[in-house]
């Protein structure tokens, strides 16, 4: 039998980094790329809608919770 801390709880949600180009590593923030589609001239609302979109992508997509820079440009493409 598991141990509780080892089954996945469905309602908890999973936490992404992001590894940049340069290699560094950060948190995946929602609000982050809410506000960098913004600038490129989305309205923010939108942008918003669209950075859950690729969240909930994420959480679909892949079992790793680390994701390269860019692949996550290409989800947020596909959103």
């Amino acid at each position: 039998m598991k141990k509780a801390e080892e089954r996945k709880d469905p309602h908890r949600e999973r936490q992404f980094t992001v590894q940049k180009r340069n290699g560094q590593l950060e948190p995946f923030s929602e609000e982050k790329m809410a506000r960098s589609v913004s600038r490129a001239g989305t309205p923010f609302l939108i942008a918003k809608d669209i950075s859950k979109l690729v969240k909930n992508n994420l959480d679909e997509s892949y079992d790793n919770t680390i994701i390269p820079s860019n692949d996550l440009r290409t989800l947020l493409v596909k959103s």
